[in-house]
């Protein structure tokens, strides 16, 4: 609330930014991504004085929003974006769509022209209303601002209903359009402190989403198929979930007497937990379809998001005649495979306890034993296979880039995975620790924009280490998330693996197509990254060897600032090399558990 009223519009300007700043504060927001502009001065001024919200600023609105996404998703609070009014709004676009895929908690605010310059040729004014359509969980245009209406507390109101919208069930990104009339600015410079200390904040409470209840039915009815069926999985996807929530999860499985199939972005790859239930290699054994027909479950229990790995999509596609159940709070309907029995709304870690608890006295029999064996069976020799030196391959190979890269990380590091080839070697060749790594992706929309700048927002999050695994390409895509590494003072290892182009194509058919390949997909660059990076006043170091490598992390580790580790490699052979270990995996599991 205010003492006074009927005041100049810019002073009138920044006390209107200010209250929803300052409402958003109280709520628990500390950090904003800022892109300069002139329309959007009353909200930049608000959240750049704000005593207890960082606000980092970048020129590029498309580095902006993703630097914020990964702020939101390493600190687990919303992010607030800002941007001028015209197409830089429209630059915020992908990282909204990401966010709102990913369930990541965004508060975009929109700086816009006045009403009467709507539609008459003005400078830089669009049509900004509802600009990303239904990739928000909410959208609101404040108006112009009012005395009467900041008295009243509605700007505050507008703040708790961003947050709790984008706080709520699903999580996601809202929308908060702002227009301003000139003047923008307070009426001078030294009067800001002054409209600070006027602003009283009033209470503020975010509307609470409530908890969801455990559906009786189907819990019944899961543990029911639970003491009936002995072939049973639990499958899970790409997860942002906590340790306790996997404590009750494995507890399950444990008391179920099921294995457990578990991708790389599951985060169950590293850190304690039971490594007799999980099977971290499902992306090579599974795929062998001699296994698949051999051995086919009766039941799949799904946690998580639809599966990055083709074997595990085409895992769930062969067995759609098998019971199929997804649990996850929000009923998201991830079935790209279409074989879904049914999606439990319902808290994942209370369900799992809930189903666990009512199996206690339930005794696996041998028949569930020899199930389970069977899959570790495949496990272990997948790892034995992976674990051998590369025959015939004398180059770096990039698989072998989490093999050594994983020990070297220390305790608590936040592992940013790019998409394309990156997000998959990490499920197929990323070896299960027990030190704690979180892992952090894109795979809402699983686009390479934003990649760099997603890594540099999880750096600014926290003091744990953040290291970046990412391909030439989406590095190139995102350059501009390396002046934000560099302006804000990040600590960011970046791993390049560059192999002149788009690698993950040659796995395809069409690298078949010769010239047209080469040119229009693959789509070699050729450039000099080494001097790019030093022009963000960046550390480049080339590992030719994996001992340089090795060297080059634990150094990179070690000091301060953007460190990028390039290893350069054959996408060609590298394909040849993961056909042949598939073949080999494949032929091993046919001659022992066939």
């Amino acid at each position: 609330m205010l003492r006074t009223m009927d005041r100049a519009t810019g002073d009138l300007n920044f006390l209107w930014a200010y209250a929803f700043v300052d409402g958003l504060a109280e709520l628990g927001v500390t950090a904003a991504c800022l892109a300069p502009g002139s329309r959007c001065t009353p909200l930049t001024l608000a959240l750049a004085n704000h005593p207890t919200i960082h606000a980092y600023s970048q020129f590029d609105e498309r580095s902006c929003g993703f630097f914020g996404l990964g702020h939101a998703k390493a600190s687990g609070r919303p992010v607030v974006l800002v941007c001028t009014s015209g197409t830089a709004a429209a630059n915020f676009f992908p990282a909204v769509i990401e966010a709102f895929h990913s369930e990541v908690p965004l508060i975009v605010c929109t700086a816009d022209r006045p009403p009467d310059l709507h539609d008459r040729g003005a400078n830089q004014t669009i049509d900004q209303q509802r600009l990303y359509g239904n990739h928000v969980r909410w959208f609101q245009d404040t108006g112009l601002p009012q005395d009467s209406l900041l008295e009243e507390g509605y700007i505050v109101s507008l703040a708790e209903r961003a947050y709790g919208s984008a706080t709520g069930r699903p999580v996601g990104p809202v929308q908060v359009n702002f227009p301003f009339r000139k003047p923008l600015e307070p009426t001078e410079p030294g009067h800001i402190p002054a409209l600070m200390q006027e602003w009283i904040s009033p209470p503020v409470t975010p509307a609470a989403a409530p908890e969801p209840s455990l559906p009786e039915d189907d819990l019944e009815n899961v543990v029911e198929m639970v003491r009936q069926y002995d072939r049973g999985v639990i499958l899970v996807g790409p997860t942002t979930y906590d340790a306790g929530t996997f404590r009750w999860i494995l507890s399950l499985a444990e008391t179920a007497g099921y294995p457990v199939l578990a991708e790389g972005l599951s985060q169950l790859r590293f850190g304690p937990s039971s490594r007799d239930v999980i099977c971290h290699y499902g992306a090579w054994f599974l795929g062998s379809s001699l296994f698949l027909q051999t051995h086919p479950p009766d039941i799949i229990l799904r946690f998580g998001r639809q599966p990055t790995s083709n074997v595990f999509n085409t895992y769930l596609e062969t067995h759609t005649n098998t019971f199929q159940a997804l649990i996850n709070e929000t009923g998201r309907l991830d079935d790209a495979t279409h074989s879904l029995d049914t999606v439990i709304t319902a808290p994942v870690a209370r369900f799992s306890q809930a189903v666990a608890a009512r199996l206690r006295r339930f005794t696996p029999d041998a028949i569930r034993d020899r199930w389970r064996e069977l899959h570790q069976q495949a496990e272990r020799l997948t790892e034995t296979i992976l674990s051998s030196p590369p025959a015939g391959f004398d180059g770096l190979f990039e698989g072998k880039v989490y093999r050594n890269l994983v020990p070297l990380l220390p305790e608590g590091t936040r592992l940013m995975v790019s998409n394309s080839l990156p997000v998959r070697d990490l499920d197929l060749f990323a070896p299960p620790g027990e030190h704690d790594i979180r892992v952090h992706f894109n795979r809402g929309a699983s686009g390479i924009d934003g990649i760099t700048s997603t890594a540099a927002g999880i750096a600014a999050a926290g003091e744990s280490p953040t290291v970046l695994v990412t391909g030439d390409l989406a590095f190139l895509h995102d350059l501009t998330g390396l002046h934000l590494a560099e302006t804000a003072g990040l600590n960011l290892t970046v791993i390049l693996i560059q192999n002149n182009g788009g690698g993950i194509f040659e796995m395809l058919p069409i690298a078949r197509f010769g010239q047209t390949y080469e040119q229009y997909v693959r789509t070699p660059h050729h450039v000099n990254l080494s001097d790019l990076v030093q022009g963000f006043q960046g550390q480049f170091t080339e590992a030719g060897t994996w001992q340089e490598f090795d060297q080059a992390v634990n150094r990179g580790l070690a000091h301060a600032g953007l460190q990028v580790i390039q290893v350069r490699t054959d996408a060609r052979q590298s394909a040849k090399e993961r056909e042949r270990l598939r073949t080999t995996i494949f032929q091993t599991i046919g001659e022992q558990l066939g």
